[in-house]
């Protein structure tokens, strides 16, 4: 398929099209005088697609307009019509022009109000506006020229970057148009909304019983209260005319949650609640899988327009079968449909319109989940409904009500046809029902509202929102992970992240900022940063219709404009969005006499014993996943960053603060205690010291040491070192200080540790150990149920079965050998090469360089029979992972 991107520029006595080959980047453009070598060129071009922003209901009209004969100033007196509100196709230049070519309009499906120079903005493009005042009364100079061309060309490039960015969303109407029968310029033509009615062979029929509501029969009523059948009772009642009632909304209590139920679907949350996982109570969301479309396949709410209902039914399950064949092109293109079809069904001006199935679908919705909602909270005590919406609920409850609560909603399921799909939460943090930060046990995120979802949209109509994604990113580590709004920000070093799209809508004529107390002209569209310069001033806005000046919202007082490149970031004054992200972090704290948490232990009077075994627990009820992985084979293990965050939030929750040191090698000398003489002489190794020190009482502390061993240089397969002697004390450090942490926190890594292990050894028989654990106290006793301490200072060395939280020894050796590269490589990490060996030979077979590094591997450690090192082990799974990367990206 042959792709241009094209956009037009008119003026009084002027016009200028240029074009880009979206294969070879070569460009043509015309103007005006070159009208009949551009009606001949669009006609040996008659078999290519056109790419354009707005070009639907702009842009194909002014090029129809110059088929039709127009001069320049009727072309623009075209522009005028179509800028002014009329539509293209209803001037009477064009009345009779029956041109036609394949305009493909990336306007189309996107969210009401986006504009080509919002999206420049936020995919990080330079904002370019003309100088050339599109009001501009005479005939352009060739400099103005030169700077339309520049303009229209920049705008083209812009346009074609969103091509790229929704290359996927013409590949699926093309795949739909297809199943239709459509031709290709026809199917990217339409919407998808009427792309989805001809899927489903939707011919249009008129209804007039949209209130005719019917209340499912498999509903158990007796579950919903009765003033929400009276709500939906006034669908029936004529004196209610339809501006009334289909704006109503009924507020009701749900076990404490205020919901609020209307004809456009269910919601309610608890306001400001954060609830962590943990101590027994569980966290537990269900999602109705598809809802929308499950309720029109189960009750027979598809539109009566349709070919027949089976045919909706069978594309969904089309969908799903395609979906777990891997076929992505089916079951991207079904899943525009199946998610389309509800809408459209709403839509007066679509052949799918049957807005009393639309009705039902939405009722019924919230009338099935609300039986649900009631019926937890009326059988299970002491749960908690956190979030009802559209589409699911979530709540909170004790880990002894979950057999009764699954019992519940697996009969729900049953009754209705519906599936419900469970993810158990660790974390849940909302301001309200649409925004809201949560965290799975599984490590998983979803995040949830304007303040905190950036990026392209992925539901529903496209847009696209790069606004002070710093601010976004410093509010859910804060959210999810407690981390401090000013260190968030204050380590972001990226000029783009602080980035704020300012743009004056069409009813605005001007943009202008003040400087030094002057105004200064600036484009309606710009990329602004704050800035600590007082002499930049804010952006106003001045109003077509009457003048009136009113300033742009929600920018800094101080406004330092970059549409071109991104400033230096010592321009940018960070503090502003340090004050923006704690304004939108407080909006999520709960409000003054509000007890929208429980209530937090008090660990104060706890001593260090007791703190560290708390905070242990909750580690492991934060549900931490190992995030090392080697080379997509299964082999994984903890990262520091999959431990540093929890921990951190945790030992700040609890009051424990750790602090880790390197001891250097030293000699010691061993002295009479009689006669002060030298009566030997022996070596300390180096070691790694980590101490837990209670924040509360910080004489109170924990020690654990490990051997800091010698680790020699990974050679390559020449026998050169692959790194240098910093990296190594670096790799050493944070080799060392993961396993530290391990100890602290008491995590296992178990297949390691019994590959490690080279034989069943008696449990009676102690393992010597290089790692010890001890304790300083100086402190009166505090209710410790560890054994009593003098009130001296003293060490004493906590052993295995102690009430201390002391290391085992057989622990302690595991960690130091796996401290040790130089090591045999254990049972698993071998396992681990295998499998990668096999997934790269059964995924590229014929791929030469897959060959040529399994063979080399192969030579090099005779076939896997050969004794190998751990870090030889990991340098070829790493290898392979590198090749595998590679090869997927097509390099």
């Amino acid at each position: 398929m042959d792709l241009l991107v094209y956009d037009f520029e008119v003026f009084a006595h002027d016009w200028l099209v240029v074009f880009k080959h979206v294969g070879d980047k070569r460009r043509e453009w015309f103007w005006n005088e070159d009208a009949e070598a551009l009606r001949e060129w669009m006609r040996e071009m008659s078999d290519s697609f056109f790419v354009s922003f707005n070009g639907s209901h702009y842009d194909q009209y002014i090029m129809k307009a110059i088929f039709a004969g127009c001069s320049p100033e009727q072309v623009k007196e075209v522009n005028d019509w179509i800028i002014s509100g009329e539509q293209g196709w209803q001037h009477p230049y064009l009345e009779r022009c029956y041109f036609r070519f394949n305009d493909v309009d990336l306007m189309k499906d996107t969210q009401q109000g986006t504009s080509l120079k919002s999206v420049e903005g936020h995919l990080g493009l330079s904002v370019e506006e003309s100088e050339v005042d599109f009001t501009h009364e005479g005939r352009l100079t060739a400099a103005e020229r030169a700077d339309v061309l520049h303009y229209c060309m920049h705008d083209v490039d812009a346009t074609e970057a969103l091509l790229e960015l929704r290359r996927g969303y013409l590949e699926t109407k093309l795949t739909l148009g297809e199943r239709a029968g459509l031709s290709p310029g026809r199917a990217l033509y339409l919407t998808n909304a009427k792309l989805t009615a001809a899927v489903l062979g939707a011919t249009r029929a008129e209804h007039d019983d949209e209130r005719a509501y019917t209340v499912p029969a498999n509903l158990l009523r007796e579950w919903i209260p009765d003033e929400v059948f009276g709500f939906f009772a006034n669908m029936a009642d004529p004196s209610v005319p339809d501006e009334v009632l289909w704006k109503l909304k009924l507020a009701i209590d749900v076990g404490g949650c205020p919901v609020t139920l209307a004809f456009g679907g269910i919601h309610g949350a608890l306001p400001r609640y954060r609830e962590e996982r943990r101590g027994g109570r569980l966290i537990i969301n269900i999602d109705v899988s598809s809802y929308y479309p499950s309720l029109m396949i189960c009750n027979g709410y598809t539109s009566r327009n349709m070919r027949s209902p089976s045919v909706f039914e069978g594309i969904y399950t089309e969908r799903l079968a395609a979906k777990k064949a891997g076929d992505k092109a089916t079951a991207n293109g079904l899943k525009l449909v199946v998610n389309t079809t509800y809408g459209a069904t709403l839509n007066k001006y679509n052949d799918l319109y049957d807005p009393l199935m639309a009705r039902s679908v939405c009722v019924s919705g919230q009338l099935y989940l609300l039986e649900l909602a009631e019926h937890l909270v009326h059988d299970i005590e002491g749960l908690t409904l956190i979030q009802l919406n559209t589409d699911g609920i979530m709540v909170s409850l004790d880990e002894s009500s979950y057999g009764k609560f699954a019992e519940i909603y697996h009969e729900w399921e049953r009754r209705t046809g519906f599936g419900l799909e469970e993810d158990q939460v660790q974390m849940v943090w909302e301001k309200d029902v649409n925004n809201y930060a949560i965290r799975m046990v599984d490590g998983h995120e979803k995040v949830k509202g304007g303040y905190l979802v950036r990026g392209p949209s992925t539901v529903g109509a496209f847009s696209i929102n790069n606004n002070a994604t710093a601010v976004a990113d410093a509010l859910k580590a804060y959210l999810l992970d407690g981390t401090p709004i000013d260190r968030s920000i204050d380590s972001c070093d990226d000029p783009a992240a602080f980035q704020l799209i300012a743009k004056a809508g069409g009813k605005y004529s001007r943009v202008y900022q003040l400087v030094d107390g002057e105004e200064v002209p600036m484009q309606k569209c710009n990329r602004v940063f704050a800035t600590r310069d007082e002499r930049l001033g804010r952006l106003y806005k001045v109003k077509k219709a009457d003048g009136s000046v009113a300033k742009i919202e929600s920018l800094p007082e101080h406004c330092l404009v970059s549409n071109g490149g991104m400033p230096d970031i010592a321009d940018i004054d960070k503090d502003f969005y340090k004050r923006l992200a704690l304004k939108r972090a407080a909006d999520f704290e709960p409000e003054e006499g509000t007890m929208a948490t429980a209530k937090a232990p008090d660990y104060t009077s706890m001593n260090v014993y007791q703190k560290l075994a708390i905070a242990r627990h909750m580690f492991v009820e934060a549900g931490v996943k190992k995030s090392g992985i080697n080379d997509y084979v299964g082999f994984d293990y903890f990262e520091l960053d999959d431990i540093v965050p929890t921990q951190t939030r945790i030992f700040a929750e609890v009051g424990l603060v750790e602090r880790t040191t390197k001891v250097m090698r030293r000699t010691v000398s061993g002295i009479s205690l009689e006669n002060g003489a030298i009566n030997g002489v022996h070596e300390e190794p180096a070691k790694i010291v980590t101490e837990v020190i209670n924040v509360d009482a910080p004489e109170e502390k924990i020690s654990f040491e490990l051997d800091w061993p010698s680790i020699n240089p990974i050679l390559n397969k020449d026998g050169k070192d692959t790194g240098n002697p910093l990296q190594r004390l670096g790799s050493e450090e944070t080799y060392l200080r993961r396993y530290m942490k391990m100890l602290v926190l008491d995590l296992a890594e178990g297949d390691e540790t019994d590959a490690s292990i080279g034989g069943p050894r008696d449990a009676k028989t102690p393992a010597k150990s290089a790692v010890k654990s001890t304790t300083e106290v100086a402190t009166a006793d505090k209710g410790d149920p560890a054994p009593k301490k003098p009130a001296a200072k003293k060490t004493v060395k906590a052993k295995r079965g102690s009430a201390k939280p002391a290391e085992g020894a057989d622990r302690a050796k595991t960690a130091a050998k796996l401290a040790d590269p130089d090591g045999k490589a254990t049972r698993l990490q071998v396992a681990a090469l295998k499998k990668s060996i096999k997934t790269l030979k059964e995924e590229y077979p014929d791929n030469g360089q897959v060959a040529k590094a399994v063979a080399e591997i192969g030579v090099e450690t005779e076939n896997l029979k050969k004794e190998i090192t751990k870090a030889e082990c990991e340098k070829y799974i790493n290898e392979l992972g590198e090749l595998k990367a590679s090869i997927e990206k097509g390099e």
